[in-house]
């Protein structure tokens, strides 16, 4: 990043690779970084899954449509500071069934008519390897359909408390699982650090439990 002098005047956007822009200390250039896109296998999964809901939600009758967006409206979601945020029904068809196809299950066309499923009561997980893991939960077996969805912190070797947010995705149980459930993590994990875990349940129509969290060192 340089400074400069405009001869008229702030300048302010791109050129070409250089950015221009101004503050407090005068107007300055940058190089303009262009993002990369290493085009994962998940990311082309992705793409896939985006592509077949936006012509699943077109094809659906008027009546289904209606049906998902008085869903959406009876269950509004909560943003970070706790502020109500209105969804839409096709903002809803899209999230649960990307959850659905990411899981394996086929997506859903009809809104859901039941509550979410309820969550696990209990559950650990034992460092078997770097990249390996045993969960134990309960209760046991899940219910038929129902999957347990896994999220994983980054190991730390101190006493951190990070939220789903700062998590990556380890992945979805076979429907009805028993305990134990053998899983292969996302993230090295060395004797001695601490992972934050957090599992949930999955229904069949895409909806979520509550998220429990369990803290392990290895």
């Amino acid at each position: 990043m340089a400074k400069f002098l405009p001869i008229a005047g702030n300048l302010s956007g791109s050129v070409g690779a250089n950015t221009y822009s101004h503050n407090r200390g005068g107007s300055y250039v940058k190089r303009r970084g262009v993002p990369t896109n290493p085009n994962s296998s998940r990311q082309q999964s992705v793409r896939g899954w985006l592509s077949n809901l936006s012509s699943g939600w077109k094809a659906l009758t008027a009546p289904d449509k209606n049906a998902w967006a008085a869903f959406a409206l009876a269950h509004p979601k909560t943003d970070s500071l706790g502020n109500t945020v209105a969804v839409t029904g096709a903002q809803y068809y899209n999230a649960l069934n990307s959850r659905l196809l990411d899981g394996g299950a086929a997506k859903v066309d009809t809104a859901p008519v039941v509550m979410a499923p309820s969550g696990l009561l209990t559950f650990s997980i034992v460092r078997t390897s770097a990249t390996s893991g045993t969960v134990t939960f309960t209760s046991t077996p899940l219910g038929a359909g129902l999957k347990i969805q896994l999220w994983m912190s980054m190991p730390t070797a101190g006493d951190r408390n990070p939220n789903m947010a700062q998590c990556r995705l380890v992945g979805y149980s076979a429907a009805a699982q028993a305990t134990s459930w053998v899983v292969t993590l996302p993230h090295s994990w060395a004797v001695g650090q601490t992972v934050t875990f957090f599992a949930l349940v999955l229904g069949v129509d895409g909806q979520v439990s509550g998220a429990l969290k369990a803290k392990v060192t290895a």
